[in-house]
């Protein structure tokens, strides 16, 4: 769903950008071709999902001759029934994707906030750009663990094809990257806090 959400909102976006900025051809043209790539990928995953991706997984699995333990494959089966029950309301999967739609908006605004403060002429559509940019990046380098490089390293790179300082745009990756880790310090001391109070409930 958020992924889903991701790609919605990077389609929208390039449409809505296009009327007001000129990408280079190739770098526009690479963006979406990665981008049908990835929304096949996810769409095909969501189709299999609904039939069961983890059973037939383990069916398949069971024809290579590899041997799954009897726990697990139900558990597998728990999974898909789980998914399954998920899908049969599709108004729960139009909402959330919705809600997550709306919080990858919300990188539009922070980064206008930034953009005010590093002292870059600060419009609603540079950092509309900046952010749809920011996100495609994102989603073609998924496989990058914790987005190592591929976040401060693309905010060089939009700012240069913007025509801006590739200095500022790497101050913008860096504070972005601040944010995150800020936001997930605050997360783990939760999450302790949780299993702290859990495992005295325990006792």
């Amino acid at each position: 769903m958020q992924t889903l959400a991701q790609m919605v909102f990077v389609f929208v976006g390039l449409v809505v950008i296009a009327q007001h900025t000129q990408l280079p051809a190739g770098f526009e043209r690479g963006l979406l071709i990665g981008l049908v790539v990835l929304t096949t990928g996810l769409l095909t995953g969501i189709i299999m999902q609904r039939r069961g991706l983890f059973t037939a997984g383990a069916r398949l699995g069971r024809r290579f001759g590899l041997r799954l333990p009897e726990r697990l494959g139900q558990q597998l089966q728990q999974l898909d029934a789980e998914i399954a029950r998920f899908y049969a309301a599709p108004g729960a999967f139009a909402l959330s994707v919705a809600c997550f739609f709306v919080a990858w908006c919300m990188g539009v605004v922070e980064v206008y906030i930034v953009l005010h403060f590093l002292g870059i002429g600060a419009t609603v559509s540079r950092a509309m750009t900046i952010e749809v940019l920011s996100v495609a990046i994102d989603a073609l380098f998924f496989f990058v663990p914790a987005k190592a490089g591929t976040q401060e390293g693309g905010k060089m790179v939009i700012f240069q094809v913007l025509g801006l300082d590739p200095a500022k745009g790497l101050a913008l990756g860096i504070v972005r990257r601040l944010r995150e880790l800020s936001w997930s310090m605050v997360g783990l001391v939760v999450l302790a806090r949780h299993q702290a109070r859990q495992r005295a409930s325990e006792r």
